[in-house]
């Protein structure tokens, strides 16, 4: 399962995104945003009202009481 975040910035060379709010609960796997995405390593289960985005070949998720949690993943461009 992926989700799919803005197209992000990358002006300094590194895809970053805002933050984003996930709706729902959700397991995923891959995090899109535009032509990047980051393939994780380990199925990622996000919780409702979590906020998510991407930093380079990692993946950000803040729960609403806690500080944010890296996770480590492969950046990939894809090709469309």
């Amino acid at each position: 399962m992926q989700i799919r975040l803005g197209r992000g910035d990358d002006v300094t060379g590194v895809i970053v995104t805002e933050p984003t709010l996930v709706g729902r609960q959700t397991f995923v796997t891959m995090v899109e945003a535009g032509d990047w995405a980051v393939e994780l390593t380990e199925p990622l289960t996000l919780e409702a009202d979590d906020h998510i985005w991407i930093r380079g070949a990692a993946v950000f998720v803040q729960r609403p009481n806690g500080s944010p949690v890296r996770h480590e993943g492969e950046g990939v461009w894809l090709c469309r």
